[in-house]
Formats: C-alpha cells, sequence, structure tokens
C-alpha cells in the first residue's frame, strides 16, 4: 500500500493542477506529498488563489494562501479525498512549533548520537543522549526522516502543534554487527510517543507439546515483559516502561535449524499504564532479514477503547509460517479492551479461556 500511496504522490499533482474555476485557481506545483498512514497521503503548500472584485473599483484582486492537506484514498473508486477538516492554512501557522526527537537503538534500547534527522527540509544531528531539538516549524502534518550507518534509515508522518510540546522517537533497527537480523530471522519493533507512559510487545507462537496455563495455550508459547523469552525460537530484546518505546522482539530458529518453526505467530501491544489511549502516535515495524517489509498504524474507528487505563489492546498482526520457512504476513489491525491483565492476551483462537487480573510488579 505505502508503494501505491507513493506513486499517488506522484501522479496527483500532475493530475489536478488543472482543476481551475473562473473564481479559483488550485496550483499544485511546488507541493511536498508523502504517505502518512497505509490509506492516507499528506500534501503540503497547495497555494490556492482566490479572485475578489474589488466593490469600489471593480478591479480584480487575487489573494493567496498555502494549504496543508490530509487526504484518504476510498478504496471503492480508487481516487483520493480530502479530509477537509484536518486541512491548515500555512499563513495562520508559520514559524510556531517545535518538535523533539529521539533516537534508539531497536535492540538495545541505548540512545543513539550522531544520527542525522530531517523535518521538512532540515537536518539536524543528534547528540549524547539520543535527541534532537527542532524550533521555527510550522504547524500542520510534516515528514521526518532518521538515516544513520548501520541501520535501516526510517521517515514517519507527525502533526505539529503551535504552542505544545511535539515529541516523537525513532527506534533503529541495526543492519550491522551482532544484533543484525539473519536471512531467516523476524524482528518487530514498536515506537510510540510520550503518552501511554507504558505499552507493551506480545507475541504468541507454535511450541508443540506446551501444557496450558495462566500464561500460554496448549501447543503455544506466549512472550511479554513478564516471561521475556522462549529460548529456542524467540525473545523480548528490550522492555521500555518510561514512555517512546522501544519494545522490540525477535524471532530466530531453533537451535540446530536453518528455518522459522512451521506455524502461527501472533503480534499484539498492550497499554499496562499511563494517561491517554493507543493513538496514531504508535508504529510497530516489520523487519525479514534486515529489510523493512511493512509499517503498522493503529486503526481509525475500528474497535472501542477506554482512555487512560490498563488494558487497551492492539492486535496488530499475524506471520504465518509454512514448511519450508517462507513467512506470509497478515494484518489483522483491531482494537478492544480487555480489563483481565496482561497474561490473558492470547493468540486468538482461544478468547473464551482468560484468567484473573495480574497483581504482580514489575522488575
Amino acid at each position: 500500500m505505502n508503494k501505491l500511496m507513493k506513486s499517488i504522490c506522484i501522479a496527483l499533482p500532475a493530475t489536478m493542477m488543472s482543476t481551475a474555476q473562473s473564481e479559483m485557481v488550485i496550483d499544485f506545483s511546488n507541493s511536498e506529498c508523502f504517505p502518512s498512514g497505509s490509506d492516507t497521503v499528506q500534501i503540503n503548500d497547495i497555494r490556492v488563489d482566490t479572485e475578489v472584485v474589488n466593490p469600489f473599483n471593480g478591479e480584480v484582486d487575487i489573494f493567496s494562501v498555502n494549504y496543508d492537506v490530509p487526504f484518504k484514498l476510498d478504496m471503492e473508486r480508487l481516487v483520493l479525498v480530502p479530509y477537509l477538516a484536518g486541512a491548515v492554512a500555512d499563513n495562520n501557522q508559520s514559524d510556531c512549533a517545535t518538535l523533539n526527537v529521539v533516537v534508539n537503538d531497536a535492540v538495545t534500547g541505548e540512545p543513539l548520537a550522531g544520527i542525522p534527522v530531517n523535518v521538512g527540509g532540515m537536518t539536524l544531528q543528534t547528540d549524547a543522549s539520543g535527541m534532537v531539538n527542532f524550533d521555527g516549524l510550522s504547524g500542520g502534518m510534516v515528514e521526518v526522516t532518521a538515516s544513520g550507518e548501520g541501520f535501516n534509515n526510517t521517515n514517519r508522518a507527525v502533526p505539529l502543534f503551535c504552542g505544545e510540546n511535539n515529541s516523537m522517537a525513532f527506534n533503529l533497527n541495526p543492519t550491522e554487527g551482532e544484533n543484525a537480523l539473519n536471512a531467516n530471522e523476524v524482528r518487530i519493533v514498536l515506537t510510540w510517543g510520550e503518552h501511554p507512559a507504558d505499552l507493551d510487545a506480545h507475541l504468541t507462537g507454535p511450541e508443540p507439546g506446551v501444557m496450558a496455563s495462566d500464561f500460554n495455550e496448549d501447543d503455544r508459547f506466549h512472550i511479554y515483559w513478564y516471561y521475556p523469552e522462549e529460548s529456542d525460537i524467540a525473545w523480548l530484546d528490550v522492555d521500555d516502561v518510561t514512555s517512546y518505546g522501544p519494545e522490540t522482539v525477535t524471532i530466530f530458529p531453533a537451535m540446530g535449524e536453518s528455518q522459522l518453526r512451521e506455524g502461527v505467530y501472533r503480534y499484539t501491544v498492550y497499554q499496562y499504564e499511563g494517561m491517554g489511549i493507543i493513538d496514531e502516535s504508535v508504529t510497530v515495524e516489520l523487519y525479514i532479514g534486515n529489510n523493512p517489509v511493512r509499517t503498522f498504524k493503529p486503526p481509525v474507528n475500528n474497535g472501542t477503547m477506554v482512555p487512560d487505563v490498563e488494558g487497551n489492546i492492539w492486535t496488530v498482526l499475524e506471520l504465518r509460517v509454512n514448511d519450508t520457512g517462507a513467512v506470509s504476513v497478515y494484518p489483522v489491525n483491531t482494537l478492544n479492551y480487555l480489563d483481565q491483565g496482561s497474561s490473558s492476551v492470547r493468540s486468538g483462537r482461544s478468547e473464551e479461556r482468560r484468567v484473573g487480573k495480574e497483581c504482580r510488579s514489575r522488575w
């Protein structure tokens, strides 16, 4: 879908340049377009020229305003539909926003220094704490990119609000060294914003012969912060409890094997504590053999959540591994609320079997 949205970004300005009326001209000549979600694009700097007749002398004056407008793909008609409620007039929100960006290693959670971060054409490097601050930015949607040698480059569209403390994080996947993935390994990286403070990654997967318990289903393992590893095929690399992430899961062949274990792996995000809900600041990035495969964002209006409490769940994806080790990706992308504790997160096939809320403290 991202490739399709990028193609639309290229084609749309040329298509709509001819959209003109006697009183108004819409000009995409200097517009910037980039994907902002699985079915949305952001187009910035759309110039709208409006003709206004001076009532005193009859002459025509032209007023120009630049707009940043989000568009959503209508899958039935295959057309982009502008979301006018989200449009921002640049003229009213220029040089009014700031953005703090933190960049970490997705596997170790350690901050990365010297990483170039680009915001709307302005590039700065992270300091020793992995932080970089931008000011004098325009309000509205902007594309932010982080790139560093030895890591997968990544980019994200974020909204900037004037007068607010805008912040975001990048957790970069290493492509060199001992933490780089082999061709037959999988990594899933969870990143979010300042709120909620603590989101948890959960992975369930095949383990023939395992007994059902408060934490596992029959023949399936379940790893998360309380049981951070299934030592022979998967582990939780890092567990963050103080905003931004990363929470990272790596899946690999069992010892002595050359391919991933056959079966279904399901990945879920659980809100453990903190204000807010699972929202557009949350991102899940999937890598197979160091190659970025897909980025997931929570769906809009696809489920029910309860603000400011534990128990909101985003069921993100399934990985289905066949008997040759080939991996197929199936988005699930549903939101709901579960009030029975994080150990109750399951693979989806046994939702009726749940246990009581955990009373354990985290280490």
